[in-house]
């Protein structure tokens, strides 16, 4: 009898566990096309701003270390896409005024998807589109698909790890550095949000992106464009 409690129990208990499992990162569109049999992605320069965190908690965007990030973070991407015999093509240069509209629009879905997905204050299965006219210059390159990361991190100076130290002693946590990604695959075909994803995991595997080794790029990128559907 008592064994059949225990089974009994085990069974409740996981039943509980499974009903609060964490909701899932990656977001997967139902309603996208089929992908060709060869599909061809556009790399958009990657939404990159690496700023330096201060003692009184402003952030301040930094060149030097947003270039330095960007260039290891296409490389990376670059070497992935090409592991996995994904054809790419090159945006070339930065972001033109033209495709601003493009990115804006991007940013809001993702906002939309992540509200609904990962945080659920959002109800209801939706239908993620970027505007025809907003995609219309990027699919003249001929890629079906457009990929684009947003990578925007803050490093403590050596005033705000001080502040941060005191504030410990007194039992008060104070933030030192943040680091947040997100990635997404738009089909340039019809609009839609192919997949996105907002994993976690490809923050821990970077560490710190200014000192970041070749190794840790290509498995946080990994992590960025797990699932991705090409």
């Amino acid at each position: 009898m008592k064994r059949y409690i225990k089974f009994a129990m085990l069974g409740i208990a996981i039943i509980m566990m499974a009903g609060c499992a964490a909701p899932s990162r990656v977001y997967q569109s139902t309603a996208a096309l089929p992908p060709p049999l060869e599909p061809s992605v556009i790399i958009m320069p990657p939404d990159v701003v690496v700023s330096s965190f201060t003692a009184g908690g402003n952030a301040e965007p930094r060149a030097d270390w947003t270039e330095t990030v960007s260039k290891n973070l296409e490389e990376a991407l670059q070497e992935y896409l090409y592991g996995k015999g994904v054809e790419f093509v090159h945006y070339g240069g930065e972001l033109r005024d033209e495709d601003m509209d493009f990115m804006r629009q991007t940013n809001v879905l993702l906002d939309a998807i992540e509200l609904s997905q990962v945080k659920k204050t959002i109800e209801g299965n939706r239908d993620y589109t970027i505007g025809a006219m907003e995609r219309e210059r990027l699919a003249e390159k001929g890629a079906d698909y457009a990929l684009l990361i947003i990578f925007h991190s803050n490093r403590a100076t050596g005033g705000r790890q001080a502040v941060a130290m005191l504030a410990a002693i007194g039992g008060v946590a104070v933030q030192t550095h943040s680091l947040k990604f997100r990635s997404v695959l738009i089909d340039l075909r019809d609009g839609h949000v192919k997949w996105a994803n907002f994993d976690d995991q490809g923050q821990m595997e970077i560490g710190n992106p200014l000192t970041a080794s070749k190794e840790k790029w290509s498995k946080s990128v990994a992590h960025l464009l797990r699932e991705i559907p090409l």
